[in-house]
């Protein structure tokens, strides 16, 4: 691919936009464009750079696909997909229609790559128990809100190791955020409940951000699950900024 000019250096595809290779490396800090790395040495895809293609359009397409690998984004990019008529995201990238679809095909795609798991463990008795009683998944861009994703993953469902629930005062709910293609997981946040008098304190602790304390009135006291659906519903309408970037950021405007 390098020597049928199908990938290009960083000062090749700076030359070939008539661009500063200050302004390439900046444009692939905000995921505008990407690079293949060949033997150490990082090559952008020479299809970035085609003039028949809208630029504008095809920098927000691969901002939006920053989540998956940077071979697989090229894939995306030039594999003939179903769910597109047939056609490969380059070929409908003009069509207004087309790139509707092609933008809410590449979310889903992209989503692919991440996973959002939330798991609750219970205080049994005097004792929390050790492994959860409760594990939800759901594939999410990582860039989404971190509450709207934890959300996702239990309004999806998950399990529960629990045949029938007992009355639960105090739980603690894990949010862990795991990269599909690296296969490792961090957890990003967490949460302590303490419940009495359909009233739930609950201390929110995230990765980055000082601790702080909250509390919700419960309309109805019913399964943990529900009850952390409806915290993590809260929290996503009010705390807007927990993400790990608005995927709206300025590419270099091009001539």
């Amino acid at each position: 691919m390098v020597r049928n000019g199908e990938l290009l250096t960083l000062t090749e595809f700076g030359e070939r936009l008539a661009i500063k290779q200050s302004q390439v490396i900046r444009m692939l800090a905000t995921g505008c464009l990407f690079a293949i790395d060949v033997d150490g040495i990082a090559y952008i895809p020479a299809i970035l750079a085609d003039p028949v293609v809208s630029r504008k359009r095809l920098q927000s397409i691969c901002r939006i696909l920053a989540p998956a690998p940077e071979d697989c984004r090229l894939g995306y990019l030039t594999t003939r997909w179903g769910n597109l008529d047939g056609r490969a995201p380059l070929e409908v990238i003009s069509d207004g229609r087309g790139y509707r679809r092609l933008r809410e095909m590449a979310r889903a795609y992209a989503a692919e790559w991440s996973r959002t798991t939330v798991s609750i463990r219970v205080v049994i008795g005097k004792s929390m128990v050790p492994t959860p009683v409760y594990v939800s998944s759901a594939e999410a861009d990582p860039r989404e809100n971190l509450w709207r994703r934890a959300r996702k993953a239990v309004e999806e469902g998950g399990y529960s190791v629990l045949t029938a629930e007992p009355n639960v005062a105090q739980a603690a709910v894990s949010i862990q955020r795991t990269d599909v293609a690296a296969g490792n997981g961090v957890e990003e946040a967490g949460l302590k409940l303490r419940i009495r008098n359909s009233v739930a304190s609950v201390r929110v602790e995230v990765d980055g951000f000082p601790p702080k304390s909250k509390q919700f009135r419960l309309a109805a006291v019913e399964s943990i699950a529900s009850i952390v659906l409806f915290i993590l519903t809260t929290l996503a309408e009010e705390d807007g900024v927990l993400t790990m970037g608005s995927g709206k950021k300025r590419c270099a405007r091009l001539s």
